[in-house]
């Protein structure tokens, strides 16, 4: 890595999905990234090594780390490097067949806020913290939920006021990305598992509708400006443009 020092981007759940696009655009965008995983080292691994291939001068450090274990946030945050420019919330699950009873809210909530806390040291005044989340947690209470999805839709919901409350304690500019449901995405291809009808349903309306479903591409585009631009502090991805702020949409399925 050579001139000026570039400035840190901490990503939770960096090695799949919406946040290894994450990973990569950050890095391009001229970041450092530390980003975590829970397992799978040998994905996380190669997310590292795309990364630097196509950014020779980032610095990626990955690291195994379970943001719901107080030990790994702990070590998580030890192996960061300096001053953090940008933390990007990613992590979140209970989706899962094994997750047991309570992971959504542990996951979901009350580990985001644990990770806000435990990295609050590490964060400059001029941080900007990104919480990415779905229609049907944004909108949790205000709107229809598939029953499979309703845990995580009120975990996810509480999560982001948690995030939200706490960036305000600290001081901290925060913005919520919400999306539609990303389709070939490990969250939509869980919901595919658990409730086939349920995301097939939302396919179907987005096809009626004449508006897709957004990629990867798209909503990974909205957390990175959401990140590096000021702007408001709720992000609606759309697939005509990534990062427009508008009334609450009516549409009603997950990440």
């Amino acid at each position: 890595m050579t001139g000026a020092p570039r400035p840190v981007a901490v990503v939770t759940g960096g090695s799949r999905g919406v946040g290894s696009v994450v990973v990569a655009r950050l890095a391009a965008a001229g970041y450092d990234i530390v980003f975590c995983f829970r397992d799978k080292s040998a994905r996380a691994a190669r997310v590292r090594a795309s990364t630097v291939s196509e950014t020779p001068d980032a610095d990626v450090t990955a690291i195994a780390a379970d943001i719901t274990v107080d030990a790994d946030r702990e070590r998580f945050a030890a192996a960061i490097p300096g001053s953090v420019a940008v933390l990007v919330l990613n992590a979140a699950g209970g989706m899962e067949s094994d997750a047991p009873a309570g992971y959504a809210e542990l996951v979901n909530a009350d580990a985001q806020l644990s990770l806000l806390e435990a990295l609050a040291p590490l964060l400059s005044p001029q941080a900007s913290v990104v919480f990415p989340t779905s229609i049907q947690a944004h909108n949790y209470s205000r709107a229809g939920e598939f029953a499979s999805y309703e845990p995580i839709a009120r975990s996810k919901n509480r999560g982001e006021q948690l995030v939200v409350s706490g960036c305000q304690r600290l001081g901290l500019r925060c913005t919520v990305v919400v999306s539609d449901m990303i389709d070939g995405s490990p969250a939509a291809i869980l919901m595919d598992l658990r409730d086939r009808p349920a995301s097939d349903d939302r396919r179907a309306e987005a096809a009626q509708s004449g508006i897709p479903l957004p990629t990867l591409n798209q909503v990974a585009e909205s957390i990175v400006l959401a990140a590096t631009s000021p702007g408001p502090p709720i992000r609606f991805v759309t697939p005509t443009s990534t990062a427009h702020t508008t009334s609450t949409p009516s549409t009603r399925e997950s990440v």
